[in-house]
C-alpha cells in the first residue's frame, strides 16, 4: 500500500507538472486544443499480486474540488440592431455603385433649420444593390444619404432601429437628379477661367450661406467660363464664386414643387473689387477699437460679402468685395454690435462705426437658509423691455464659487434676469434686473428653493409594466409635429429618465410649473400627457401611462389600371386628427409603423401633392378602417384619375 501512494503521489505531480507546462503552452498562444492521447503519462510499476492501474487522461481543466466548476458564460444579449435594403430607380433599375450612410436627425426642407448628425457607420453597395448596415444604436430617427456617381444624393428617412433586430427598410428610390449648368463671366462678358464655384442645396429665399456652411460640391470653370455639377439634386439652390481680381458673387436658382427638370442654369457676373474702408472707435471717447471683426453683409443677391479685422488705429479694409449695397457690422467683445450701410449713390466708400460700451450684472447664489450654494449653473435671460419675450444669451455654464458669486459681462441695454440650477434645487429664476448702456449692477441675491420630485409609471393596454421606456418633460401643449419639438433648444428645467423593470420611472429636481409628459418606447405608440401640474418642492404621484401596443398599416400603392405606382406620395390621417405622409419604394409598397388604435384614412397623390388632388381627396374623403393595438393591417390605396 504504501508502494500503491508513492505511485499515486507520483503520478499526481507529474500531471502537475505537465498541466502547469500544458498551461503555459496555452497562454503563449496556441489555438488548438492538447490530445492527452499524445502522451499517456508516467508508467505505473504494479507488483504481481496487485492490478495493474491505468493511467487517468490528463486535460487543461482545474480539478475540482481546487477551483469548483467552470461558470457557464451566457451570451450577451444584443444592444444594437441593424437594416437593410436596396437601393433602386423608380423604374426598378438597381444602383451597383454607391454609398450608404447612417445619420440621426429630421429630415427638412429649409437649410440649416436642422442638422444631421452623423453615426459614422456606412457600407457600399453590392452588385445586386443591396446594403447591410449593422450596429445601430437603437434609436427612431435614422436618416439614410445615399450617394453615387450615376445619381443624385438622396436622403431618406426617419426610419425605427430597434434592438436585436434587421428591419428590411425595402427600396430606396434614388433619382439621376439635374444638371446645374453655368458661366461665369465679368462685366464686359468675358469668360472668367478658373474660378471656383460653390454649390448651395436648399430654397435660400435671397438667404446668403453662412461662415460656417460649406458647399455640397466644389468645382472650376474652364476656359470659356463654363461649370458643371452632375446630379444634384431636385431642388433649388445657390452657387457662390470667388475668382482672383474679382469680388466674391452669388447666383440663385429656383425649382417650383412638382418640377423635374433635367438641367438648369446659372449665369454669374463678376465684377472687378472695390475696396471698402473705414474705422471703429469707441462712443464714449472716440479712441481707435483694436480687433473688431468687420463684416459685409449683401443687400444685393448677386454680390457676394467680406470680412476683416480692424488695426491699431481701428482701421479696416475689405478688399475682396464689389461696389453696392451692404450692411456693414462691427463685432467687438464688450460692446454693442455697430452697424452702418453702404448704397451705390454714396460719394465715398468710407464709413465710420462708433460702438457703444456694454453693461454688466454681479450677484450671489444662496439657498433658503441664507448659505452661499458654492457650485451650480447659470443661464443669462434677456428682455428687450420687462414685458417682451425673454432671450437665452450665452451658454449655460457651470460656475464654482466659494462665496457663490458670478458676474455677468457684455450685456446690452435692457432687462437680464439669470436661471440658476444646483444639485438638491430645482431651476430658479431671478427677478429681472434693468442694466443701462455702460453700467455696471452689483448685489444681486438669487435664492434657490428646493426641487418637486414626480414618480410615475407605464403599462401596455394590458397592465403589464414598461420598462426602458424613456420620459421627457416639455412646455405644456408642445406641438406633436416632430420637426417643430424643440427647436429652440431644451431648457434646463426640461428633465428626462427612463421606466425601471417594474414600469416606475421618477423625475427629481423640477421646477414647479405645468408640464407636458411624454413617454415613448419603440414598441408602443407614443404618448404625450398635457397639463401635469408640479407643486414647488412637492413629492407626488401621476396617474399610469397607459401605452398602446403599436399598431402598423401596410400595403401597395396602385393606380386604376392596376400599375404600381413607385415614389408616389401616401398620407394616413387619423378620423379627426393628425395626418401623417411616407413614399413608396420601387415596387409601390408603403408603410406606418407605431401607430395608435383608432379608425384611419388612406389617400394616394401620385409623386407630389397639388391643390386640385387634395380638394378632390376633401370632397371624395376615403373609406374609414379601423387599427387595433399591436396588429398589423395590410390595406392597399388607390390613386384616383
Amino acid at each position: 500500500m504504501a508502494s500503491s501512494g508513492r505511485n499515486l503521489g507520483w503520478t499526481l505531480g507529474a500531471a502537475a507538472v505537465l498541466a502547469a507546462a500544458a498551461l503555459a503552452f496555452w497562454l503563449m498562444g496556441s489555438d488548438e486544443e492538447p490530445n492527452p492521447l499524445d502522451d499517456p503519462g508516467p508508467s505505473v510499476v504494479a507488483r504481481p499480486s496487485e492490478p495493474r492501474i491505468a493511467p487517468e487522461p490528463l486535460t487543461l481543466e482545474p480539478p475540482p474540488d481546487r477551483f469548483g466548476p467552470a461558470p457557464e458564460r451566457k451570451p450577451e444579449a444584443p444592444v444594437t440592431g441593424a437594416v437593410e435594403g436596396r437601393v433602386t430607380t423608380a423604374d426598378r433599375r438597381v444602383m451597383r455603385e454607391g454609398r450608404i450612410e447612417a445619420l440621426r436627425g429630421t429630415l427638412s426642407s429649409m437649410p440649416g433649420l436642422v442638422s444631421l448628425t452623423s453615426l459614422d457607420i456606412s457600407a457600399e453597395l453590392g452588385p445586386d444593390g443591396r446594403f447591410l448596415l449593422a450596429d445601430l444604436p437603437p434609436i427612431d430617427d435614422l436618416v439614410l444619404r445615399v450617394d453615387g456617381e450615376t445619381f443624385a444624393i438622396t436622403e431618406v428617412g426617419n426610419f425605427i432601429v430597434q434592438t436585436g433586430l434587421t428591419t428590411d427598410l425595402g427600396d430606396l428610390i434614388v433619382s439621376p437628379g439635374m444638371d446645374v449648368l453655368g458661366r461665369v463671366v465679368d462685366e464686359y462678358s468675358r469668360p472668367v477661367a478658373g474660378a471656383r464655384v460653390g454649390l448651395f442645396i436648399g430654397d435660400r429665399s435671397g438667404r446668403r450661406p453662412s461662415d460656417e456652411e460649406r458647399p455640397s460640391r466644389l468645382v472650376l470653370s474652364d476656359e470659356a467660363g463654363r461649370f458643371r455639377f452632375a446630379h444634384a439634386p431636385i431642388s433649388s439652390f445657390a452657387v457662390t464664386v470667388s475668382a482672383d481680381g474679382f469680388a466674391h458673387a452669388m447666383a440663385h436658382g429656383s425649382v417650383f414643387p412638382g418640377e423635374r427638370p433635367a438641367s438648369v442654369s446659372a449665369l454669374v457676373t463678376m465684377r472687378r473689387t472695390q475696396p471698402l474702408r473705414g474705422r471703429v472707435v469707441d462712443q464714449r471717447d472716440g479712441s481707435p477699437l483694436e480687433g473688431a471683426l468687420i463684416r459685409a453683409v449683401p443687400l444685393d443677391l448677386e454680390l457676394g460679402g467680406g470680412q476683416s479685422v480692424t488695426d491699431a488705429d481701428g482701421r479696416f479694409e475689405l478688399t475682396d468685395i464689389a461696389y453696392g449695397n451692404y450692411n456693414v457690422e462691427a463685432h467687438m467683445p464688450g460692446f454693442s454690435v455697430g452697424r452702418d450701410r453702404t448704397w451705390t449713390e454714396r460719394d465715398n466708400f468710407y464709413i465710420e462705426i462708433e460702438l457703444q460700451k456694454q453693461g454688466s450684472l454681479q450677484g450671489f447664489v444662496v439657498g433658503a437658509d441664507g448659505k452661499p450654494v458654492t457650485s451650480f449653473d447659470l443661464q443669462p435671460q434677456f428682455h428687450r423691455r420687462r414685458t417682451a419675450p425673454e432671450i437665452p444669451t450665452g451658454v449655460f455654464r457651470r460656475i464654482v464659487d466659494k462665496d457663490g458669486s458670478f458676474e455677468l459681462a457684455n450685456l446690452e441695454a435692457g432687462f437680464t434676469c439669470v436661471q440658476v440650477w444646483a444639485k438638491g434645487y430645482a431651476l430658479t429664476e431671478s427677478e429681472c434686473i434693468r442694466v443701462r448702456r455702460g453700467e455696471d449692477v452689483t448685489g444681486v441675491v438669487v435664492t434657490l428653493v428646493r426641487g418637486a420630485v414626480l414618480h410615475g409609471i407605464a403599462v401596455d393596454d394590458r397592465g403589464e409594466p414598461v420598462s426602458g421606456a424613456k420620459v421627457t418633460l416639455h412646455r405644456n401643449r408642445e406641438t406633436s409635429i416632430p420637426l417643430l419639438r424643440g427647436t429652440s433648444g431644451r431648457p434646463a428645467y426640461l428633465k428626462d429618465t427612463r421606466t425601471g423593470s417594474e414600469g416606475r420611472f421618477v423625475l427629481r429636481e423640477l421646477t414647479g410649473m405645468t408640464y407636458q409628459v411624454e413617454v415613448d418606447h419603440p414598441d408602443y405608440a407614443i404618448v404625450r400627457r398635457d397639463n401635469v401640474v408640479v407643486e414647488v418642492a412637492q413629492e407626488q404621484e401621476t396617474s399610469p401611462f397607459v401605452l398602446d401596443r403599436a399598431a402598423r398599416v401596410e400595403g401597395v400603392a396602385i393606380a386604376p389600371n392596376g400599375q404600381l405606382q413607385a415614389d408616389s406620395i401616401v398620407q394616413l390621417t387619423t378620423v379627426g386628427g393628425t395626418s401623417r405622409r411616407t413614399s413608396t419604394d420601387g415596387s409601390g409598397r408603403f408603410v406606418f409603423r407605431r401607430l395608435s388604435p383608432g379608425e384611419y384614412q388612406l389617400a394616394c397623390f401620385g409623386k407630389t401633392m397639388n391643390l386640385s388632388e387634395v380638394l378632390r381627396a376633401a370632397m371624395n374623403p376615403p373609406e374609414k378602417f379601423l387599427v387595433e393595438a399591436g396588429r398589423t393591417i395590410t390595406r392597399n390605396v388607390i390613386k384616383p384619375d
